[in-house]
């Protein structure tokens, strides 16, 4: 599952995440992570923390010769190809790692930082202590191309550079898997070393989701670029590298009713709602759901419709209220564990609301996609009614009690009005409204 990325690429005044930066697939090129160098948000969870020392025997001294490596000199927009030379200074099973000789001799990475990289594509994550990032991200997504007929891909790290304020984390880039001028040909990941350390969890996590771009580019290069990077987050989590969490909970408790998971134009794309997504599909799908989406002959909504409903029996949006209803709600006592989230579940923030009044209408601005999450005070009267000007809305309610744990309703409203009874005469409820059709402005009313 794989997305072309455009190289007149970065939209910097949406510069609050290192994200990779999209447009129609037609021009697309590269696909490159951007961060604001004075607010890095994508790496809120926390400061970058070294993988560990090595010492494992996949490390061996690297046998391959150095090379003049085709990069984007980032310093300019758009960017232009320039050559580094760049000598090999560690190899595993499944990997070399180049380093451009420039940031060797500046003595920003070392043989231990090397060390420390091949252990984590090899061996060990942070998330997994018996399998590394070559071994996790292919099991569920497949295996990579292989255009140069060797098995191992190429880490390369250098100084990205800076524009205007924005530092760059690393991208994966399509050219090298075609002969051209300025290619490569070979399998291959580009990371930075100037604003962070190569070896830390924050750009392990980056080797992993651009890995994942590598492999869904050789499987499927027209799939829509939000399910792409969704996927890219996943391979994130899956390793154990949780440095978008951070800017997952600023999604969920500022962005929730506002930014939307699916997007027509990946620049817009949300790598916080992308994450936490990711982590409830896995949670409900396991790995074998990532795999299966990769192999989907759809694509987007229609790909993750098939897999879904295969393997749960509900369609797509059912699972989107899912989604919803379990941001809000986070207990794995109810249903089963249905509205939780493994692993991250304790961490999650509580998602944006709307404290609303009874009779009031509400005009909500909704995309395909977004949900809005309406708070209302039960105060003795449990019946409520809801009436809204469109049918293709999906609605849910979720009561909390002032001593109880939570108890959750899906409700029919196709027909535009739904009726709704509380558990409890005190207490709060909640209405999660899901869009799944045409971008509109919904008016709504509860009483």
């Amino acid at each position: 599952m794989q997305k072309y990325l455009l190289i007149a690429l970065i939209v910097f005044s949406l510069g609050f995440m290192a994200c990779d930066d999209t447009s129609e697939k037609t021009n697309n090129t590269n696909n490159i992570n951007n961060t604001n160098s004075s607010n890095n948000t994508n790496n809120d969870a926390g400061t970058d923390a070294d993988s560990g020392d090595g010492g494992d025997a996949s490390v061996t001294e690297c046998d391959a010769p150095p090379r003049d490596f085709w990069n984007y000199d980032l310093t300019v927009m758009p960017p232009r190809n320039v050559q580094i030379p760049s000598t090999c200074r560690g190899m595993g099973p499944n990997v070399y790692v180049y380093v451009a000789d420039e940031a060797w001799d500046e003595a920003l990475v070392d043989e231990q930082t090397i060390e420390n990289i091949v252990n984590s594509w090899e061996t060990r994550t942070a998330g997994n202590s018996e399998q590394g990032i070559y071994s996790i991200v292919t099991s569920a997504f497949g295996n990579p191309p292989d255009v140069d007929d060797n098995p191992r891909v190429i880490i390369l790290i250098s100084k990205l550079g800076s524009y205007n304020g924005h530092t760059f984390d690393g991208y994966f880039r399509m050219e090298n898997q075609s002969p051209g001028s300025t290619s490569n040909l070979t399998e291959m990941l580009y990371i930075d070393c100037e604003h962070h350390s190569p070896d830390s969890d924050y750009l392990l996590g980056v080797m992993a989701h651009e890995f994942q771009h590598l492999i869904s580019f050789g499987l499927d290069p027209m799939e829509e670029d939000w399910l792409d990077e969704t996927m890219s987050q996943g391979a994130m989590y899956l390793t154990g590298y949780h440095s978008d969490l951070g800017y997952g909970n600023s999604w969920l408790s500022m962005r929730f009713s506002s930014s939307p998971l699916i997007v027509s134009d990946a620049r817009n794309f949300d790598y916080g709602a992308g994450f936490i997504f990711a982590a409830y599909f896995h949670h409900r799908l396991g790995t074998t759901g990532f795999s299966d989406l990769a192999a989907a002959s759809e694509h987007g909504i229609d790909g993750l419709d098939s897999v879904i409903s295969a393997s749960l029996g509900i369609s797509f949006w059912d699972f989107m209220l899912e989604f919803g209803i379990a941001a809000l709600v986070n207990d794995p006592l109810i249903e089963g564990g249905k509205y939780s989230f493994s692993t991250i579940g304790e961490d999650l923030s509580f998602p944006d609301y709307t404290d609303a009044t009874s009779g009031q209408t509400l005009n909500l601005n909704t995309l395909p996609g977004v949900m809005h999450i309406l708070k209302y005070e039960v105060n003795g009267t449990p019946e409520f009614t809801v009436n809204a000007d469109s049918s293709t809305l999906k609605l849910a309610a979720v009561h909390m009690g002032n001593q109880t744990g939570a108890t959750v309703e899906i409700i029919d409203i196709s027909s535009q009005n739904a009726s709704y009874t509380a558990p409890q005469t005190a207490g709060n409820v909640y209405f999660i409204i899901l869009q799944t059709g045409s971008s509109e402005t919904v008016s709504l009313t509860v009483e």
